[in-house]
């Protein structure tokens, strides 16, 4: 093969991922200076390649990372919910404005890393982030508003800030060791005048301690609904929605919270119905307008969701969707030489066709569309998606090698198509609790099966032939090599403990 166009080795894809650690900032995690966005693709790639390879210091950058961005100003301590940046480089002063897509790429990043280090850090702010999406940016028929603006009548990041007096009144006789706790008492935490609530001083999290501060953030957070709000961005739209789903079935598993699923799934037929059309997907609505255009991002992003919600459920449907969304952005978004235009082809007044393979803050239509097709391959064993794919990859390959850290999802997504972990959970009601214990497990590139007619398994599988079992049994099998079955919770758990790691 040519030189940059064959496939890469797992153990390549870690040193490619090596390279990028140069840009992160050792002392307050994230990377490069200031402003400062949480780049979540690169530090997921990090994470998929420490385990496997097992390389601490790319766990450390991802650890380092988000605990600075879960305790910094970034993070919105009184009601959940991440800025969009910030405008210095230890996460301090963020620009105020909440957007879905980094909400729904940090619960999925949080939730990913929790499934490994149990983090009670982590499990809290993907709690209260969720509940933030929930109460704050679902519309009213289910779905998810696009963004809440920064400022609120006029006044720059006022809704989220304090004066020391207000919280003197507020909080009384709890003022004081609130405001230590939260970091209200330094000179160098100032913004107009007002303080930035934030615990990037802390050097650990402790859950009691958080817990035993809930009345009083609960009476800020009355007082601070009684300014005027931001203005929040009503628009579906179906790629940030498709991120969201993604975000919500992933932790709603992981979690075991039936409430955020049961949300992923309302989304999900939102999109659907308000935006979908046969096999076609328009990229937004709002008030009861639907707009003509559509691009490769919302095709890529909600068959992501779609196989996500696949995974967790186990409904046919879905898998059906993502797959013909998958062919319709073939179809309609294809580049002669791999990969795919943002837009489609007889879209008028445009003088030039985008190809975005970049990730920007969020992985680009290429990475997701990639993504889907290695998972599409892994449960499926279908030759077309393992293909199609590869020609995403090759089509890019020599960017890649040059910049690495701006192909991460494309290169995730290779690691997934190389090494996927397929994991099919067989029986009714009585295999519930092995179904929940993979989603609760940290499983590099696991694609997951719930009970399924052998017809849709790939064709190494040893139980594609076989009638259904009556007791509840789980395979795992990683790069198509398929481990003994197990029925139990003990025997599931150690499998899943070694399975995908050290993989060369």
């Amino acid at each position: 093969g040519r030189a940059g166009g064959d496939l890469l080795a797992v153990a390549k894809i870690t040193e490619l991922a090596e390279k990028t650690l140069k840009w992160v900032d050792g002392t307050h995690g994230g990377l490069g200076g200031a402003p400062k966005f949480p780049t979540v693709p690169v530090f997921s790639l990090f994470w998929r390649c420490w385990q496997r390879s097992g390389d601490k210091v790319l766990a450390a950058a991802v650890r380092h990372t988000l605990d600075r961005i879960c305790q910094g100003g970034i993070y919105d301590h009184l009601e959940g919910g991440f800025f969009r940046y910030t405008v210095d480089s230890t996460w301090l002063v963020p620009h105020f404005e909440k957007m879905l897509y980094d909400n729904a790429l940090l619960v999925t990043l949080l939730t990913e890393v929790w499934r490994e280090t149990k983090s009670p850090l982590y499990a809290d702010r993907v709690a209260d982030t969720v509940h933030w999406l929930l109460h704050r940016m679902q519309l009213p028929e289910g779905g998810f508003a696009a963004s809440l603006d920064a400022d609120a009548a006029g006044n720059e990041g006022g809704y989220y800030l304090w004066k020391h007096d207000t919280l003197d009144e507020t909080l009384g006789d709890r003022a004081a060791a609130f405001k230590t706790y939260y970091d209200a008492t330094s000179g160098h935490n100032h913004f107009d005048g007002k303080v930035i609530l934030n615990q990037l001083h802390q050097t650990g999290f402790d859950p009691e301690q958080q817990q035993a501060f809930a009345p009083e953030r609960a009476k800020l957070l009355a007082c601070r609904q009684e300014r005027p709000a931001p203005t929040r961005d009503n628009k579906l739209l179906a790629d940030w929605n498709g991120l969201a789903i993604t975000a919500l079935a992933e932790a709603g598993w992981a979690f075991n919270r039936k409430d955020w699923l049961k949300a992923a799934e309302t989304a999900f037929g939102v999109v659907c119905s308000r935006l979908g059309q046969g096999d076609s997907l328009s990229h937004s609505w709002c008030d009861g307008v639907k707009s003509p255009q559509s691009y490769a991002e919302d095709y890529a992003n909600m068959a992501q969701a779609a196989l996500t919600l696949f995974e967790v459920t186990g409904n046919a449907p879905y898998l059906e969707l993502a797959q013909r969304w998958l062919h319709k952005l073939a179809k309609e978004y294809s580049h002669v030489r791999g990969g795919y235009y943002q837009t489609q082809a007889q879209v008028g007044g445009l003088p030039v066709r985008m190809k975005l393979i970049h990730d920007q803050t969020v992985p680009s239509a290429n990475s997701q569309a990639a993504m889907a097709m290695a998972r599409l391959y892994a449960m499926t064993g279908n030759a077309h998606w393992r293909e199609t794919a590869r020609q995403i990859y090759t089509a890019f390959s020599a960017d890649v090698a040059r910049n690495p850290g701006g192909y991460a999802g494309l290169l995730l997504a290779m690691d997934t198509l190389l090494a996927p972990t397929h994991i099919l959970v067989r029986g009714g009601a009585e295999a519930e609790e092995l179904h929940q214990l993979v989603g609760q497990a940290s499983c590099p590139a696991r694609v997951a099966h719930r009970q399924h007619n052998s017809d849709l398994l790939p064709a190494y599988h040893p139980d594609r032939d076989k009638p259904l079992p009556d007791q509840a049994v789980v395979y795992i099998c990683p790069s198509q090599q398929c481990l003994a079955p197990v029925t139990t919770t003990d025997a599931l758990t150690a499998q899943l403990l070694t399975v995908g790691r050290d993989v060369a």
